[in-house]
């Protein structure tokens, strides 16, 4: 976490008040980004340091980063006044330019096409979308439902799902797609409420930036075996949309622990019976393309099973009481998988 919060390895704060604009400052270890790269520096730096670790390797591969210039959306209450509720980009599923694109709001919060037939035209409006559950990396078909706003006329939409308090949920994106045509913000649910009853109200959407050429890591350490034809490939993603202490920081400890626990092991009672392949892979939050290539490098003859360190391991628990999320004080229980 320590690597995650430096403000120096942070590269992508867009407000200089990030108190009064945390959204235009959220930190995180996103691919591409400063912060992105120091976290694999970081691992490679662990595993370098354990006694019997060997061949600590670093692959680097290029990658299309969506950088934001500026991302905001607003909207007139009728009476004078502007609603602004904070948002995070939909990366890759389109922009705007810094001017942005106005259009009035219209609720398509299920994306049906029956909701879609009872609106009527779509031409220069921005839509409102959701989903009535969570799901912890894409929407289904929520891509497809944007794309057909946009064949329809749309200019632009706001999108949520229904997470803790007014959390914004980032989605995972392929960008091997390359950009899409609808520009799309992601706000809270309890904002998305609140746009929901603003129906028919003029709306300015923003979301500016670009396609920079980037790179990402896969790092790799082994423990050889006595069997070396045979492998256990142990691996962990490290790049997600914000901090995911959470959610990333469980399977890099455990990674870690490994490395050490059979390390240890070997030192002690010789070679395990088959080599161990640790790996920390990058592009996590572009569908898991480090993890692809990672598994693609290495020979799949010799790979006997791969263990996944991911979501979930040491999550806390929260229920919600009146739109709040509540700690319980145990491990989350549930997981969409």
């Amino acid at each position: 976490m320590a690597v995650v919060r430096d403000p120096q390895r942070f590269d992508e704060c867009l407000t200089s008040d990030p108190g009064r604009q945390p959204h235009l400052c959220l930190s995180g270890a996103r691919t591409g980004s400063r912060s992105g790269e120091a976290v694999h520096a970081w691992m490679r730096g662990q595993l370098q340091q354990i006694e019997g670790v060997q061949y600590v390797q670093q692959q680097s591969f290029d990658w299309p980063r969506f950088a934001p210039a500026h991302y905001a959306l607003s909207v007139e209450d009728g009476q004078g006044g502007v609603f602004a509720p904070a948002a995070y980009p939909w990366h890759f599923q389109g922009v705007t330019g810094a001017q942005g694109v106005r259009g009035r709001l219209v609720n398509l919060v299920d994306g049906s096409l029956l909701q879609r037939a009872l609106a009527g035209s779509l031409d220069g409006k921005i839509a409102i979308l959701g989903s009535l559950r969570h799901i912890h990396a894409s929407e289904e078909n929520a891509e497809q439902k944007l794309a057909a706003l946009q064949r329809a006329g749309a200019v632009g939409a706001v999108y949520a799902l229904p997470g803790p308090d007014n959390d914004i949920i980032a989605q995972n994106y392929d960008a091997a797609l390359g950009m899409q045509a609808l520009p799309t913000l992601i706000v809270g649910r309890q904002d998305r409420e609140q746009l929901m009853a603003m129906e028919g109200q003029q709306a300015t959407l923003i979301v500016d930036g670009s396609v920079q050429a980037s790179r990402s890591y896969n790092t790799y350490a082994f423990i050889p075996g006595r069997d070396n034809s045979r492998m256990i490939v142990i691996g962990t993603p490290m790049n997600a949309w914000f901090q995911a202490a959470s959610e990333r920081g469980p399977g890099v400890g455990a990674l870690i622990y490994l490395a050490r626990y059979f390390a240890e092991q070997a030192r002690r009672f010789g070679p395990p019976p088959v080599t161990l392949a640790f790996v920390a892979t990058g592009a996590h939050e572009t569908m898991g393309f480090g993890l692809e290539r990672a598994l693609r490098c290495l020979d799949a003859q010799r790979v006997t099973a791969y263990v996944h360190l991911g979501t979930g391991l040491a999550s806390r628990g929260y229920r919600e009481d009146n739109g709040v999320a509540v700690d319980t004080g145990e491990p989350s229980m549930r997981r969409w998988i």
